[in-house]
């Protein structure tokens, strides 16, 4: 029996604009920036992965949300 596993990859950007590949498999939770010293003033939303490893991005978290799901649909749309 062939099993046919597919990464879904969306784009993000860091804070200092450049592009982040995230496998939607690995994300743990997505949360809203909190106003904590030690984080870019440019992060508006946090990612944190399976790994433990928080992301910080640029967009907006519904941004990040509407980006997942895009990237899930257009897999879906492949397969």
């Amino acid at each position: 029996m062939m099993m046919l596993i597919a990464a879904v990859f969306f784009l993000v950007h860091s804070p200092g604009g450049s592009e982040v590949g995230l496998n939607a498999a690995e994300i743990s939770s997505i949360r809203q920036r909190a106003e904590m010293p030690d984080q870019h003033e440019d992060v508006r939303c946090v990612i944190v992965m399976t790994n433990g490893l928080s992301i910080g991005v640029t967009e907006t978290c519904p941004d990040v949300i509407r980006l997942l799901v895009e990237a899930e649909k257009k897999q879906g749309a492949k397969q």
